[in-house]
């Protein structure tokens, strides 16, 4: 199995479909979807009940209580068989031809650590997109785009699974110590391949993102002279919104 997408979902019946459909829509088989749920009651597991037929196999869930989105990925981690792993949230939903492109890009490119490709992020009504993509190297001012990246599986045996202490911002931890400390190697490409709503928590809690962010600054020993934006309000200005 070449790449495992983890979709971690709670009450999520209003968003679900559209993010399943457009993996569904895909070209090319070598991929499945790992769904964790954590009990949801709004009709998200009837929803995945009637896809699971439809990915023919290649859908895999659990619905069980857990602590947080990052003791959910953990377990989409642990239950994922991809050599590479990709993260989206229940809303996102991904281009056209999207995966095509980032297998083409993992054949060309057998050394790299992960395919990092664009995202088109779009304000809370979607209304109004731009494309952005944070390079590694400026990772202590901007993170990466989580849904975008297809990191190989392995970095969590030498980077560890995501820090569960954290409620926002541990995806962000991650990549600072697999793509800024211990410089895994990263293949930008240059197309987008997902899309990505600015209402989630971390868009929309965006003092308390930069709480976490200024730990996990201080806990990595950055020190910056400059002052550093808040990521979402980074985004925001970006999206004029």
């Amino acid at each position: 199995m070449q790449l495992s997408i983890i979709i971690c979902t709670y009450n999520s019946a209003g968003r679900l479909a559209k993010t399943l459909d457009s993996i569904w829509g895909q070209n090319g088989d070598d991929f499945e979807v790992v769904i964790i749920d954590g009990a949801s009651t709004d009709g998200t597991v009837e929803i995945i009940g009637n896809y699971e037929s439809k990915f023919a196999g290649k859908l895999r869930w659990i619905s069980k209580k857990d602590s947080g989105i990052y003791n959910a990925m953990n377990k989409g981690v642990e239950m994922a068989q991809g050599e590479y792993l990709n993260v989206i949230g229940a809303g996102d939903w991904l281009e056209e031809g999207a995966l095509e492109k980032v297998f083409r890009a993992m054949a060309d490119n057998l050394e790299a650590d992960a395919i990092y490709a664009k995202t088109r992020i779009w304000d809370k009504d979607i209304k109004e997109s731009k494309f952005v993509q944070t390079l590694p190297e400026i990772l202590p001012t901007q993170p990466m785009q989580h849904p975008a990246l297809y990191y190989k599986k392995e970095l969590h045996d030498k980077f560890g699974l995501y820090d569960e202490r954290y409620k926002i911002v541990a995806d962000y931890l991650f990549c600072l110590k697999a793509f800024y400390f211990g410089k895994a190697r990263v293949k930008l490409i240059n197309d987008s391949t997902v899309n990505f709503v600015m209402d989630g928590v971390s868009s929309i809690c965006d003092k308390e993102c930069e709480v976490e962010n200024k730990k996990v600054r201080k806990e990595l020993g950055i020190k910056l002279k400059l002052k550093i934006p808040n990521p979402a309000r980074f985004i925001k200005k970006r999206l004029g919104i």
